[in-house]
């Protein structure tokens, strides 16, 4: 699932950070000093080598996606390497969670947790990089005018047709390159332009939540895209919720009455109410 918005411009990657960045000290010339660019000792290669091989045996399909990845190229080299593996790697952002390990089996969708997860896990395992973690923000925020994401179908935002975006959660990782912000296109993480959460209620009958000056309502958590998940004006989100209310019908009749089963549309998590 899982930010800041994208505007039309060069995409700008982390640049690394001094704390994190691994480099060697004037006074390091141990054996088992880490080169520049290298984040962590070479005294537990063995075990890399143990642990990158279960990688590859495990995960035959992400071996293929890293193919281009040349393992004992610096810690920096690679891991921007793996930022633009990731963004061509026809993800959808279906704003449901899957796990780290689907991703890396071949099924490219998910949420922001996926990809920073996916991330993390290759890092570590299969380059050997220890420094790399997922983070995450657990409350809901707002990120007013949209913009573009990673992902196949080019979402823009999931409020209002797309001018905006509403989550629950975050997720990003930290690295010796920075905050990545895989979702919104590994970008570094802006938390400028996040907004969040003031309040909630029920107007005439439609809960909301409210983000500053802006007032969300749940719309239509069933349409083909994400773009009129949700609504800031009452009136158009009773229709998108009249729309899913009658797809749900259609989905119950097709499906011989079973109300227990839901359509794949729906979203399971990553959304406001």
């Amino acid at each position: 699932m899982e930010n800041d918005r994208i505007k039309k411009e060069p995409r700008k990657i982390p640049q690394p950070n001094q704390q994190g960045s691994g480099i060697q000290s004037d006074n390091d010339t141990s054996l088992n000093a880490p080169r520049q660019g290298q984040s962590k000792s070479i005294e537990n290669q063995p075990d890399k080598n143990a642990q990158r091989e279960k990688f590859c045996k495990d995960y035959p399909k992400a071996v293929e996606m890293l193919k281009s990845i040349k393992i004992g190229d610096d810690d920096t080299k690679n891991l921007r390497a793996l930022i633009e593996i990731f963004m061509g790697s026809g993800f959808v952002y279906t704003m449901t969670a899957k796990s780290a390990e689907t991703f890396l089996k071949g099924n490219k969708e998910g949420d922001c947790s996926t990809l920073a997860r996916a991330y993390e896990k290759i890092a570590k395992e299969y380059l050997g990089i220890e420094d790399v973690k997922t983070v995450s923000k657990n409350e809901e925020f707002f990120v007013p005018n949209g913009g573009r994401v990673l992902d196949a179908n080019q979402a823009k935002g999931n409020v209002d047709n797309g001018q905006h975006w509403v989550f629950t959660n975050h997720y990003w990782v930290e690295s010796p390159i920075g905050d990545i912000d895989l979702l919104f296109l590994g970008q570094a993480v802006n938390k400028s332009q996040w907004i969040e959460k003031t309040g909630e209620g029920v107007d005439e009958g439609i809960e909301y939540r409210q983000f500053g000056d802006y007032r969300v309502y749940e719309s239509n958590q069933m349409g083909e895209t994400l773009a009129g998940r949700y609504a800031t004006n009452r009136d158009e989100a009773r229709e998108g919720k009249a729309a899913q209310e009658a797809a749900e019908a259609a989905f119950i009749e097709a499906n011989n009455g079973a109300k227990t089963k839901r359509s794949p549309n729906v979203l399971n998590c990553c959304t406001v109410m």
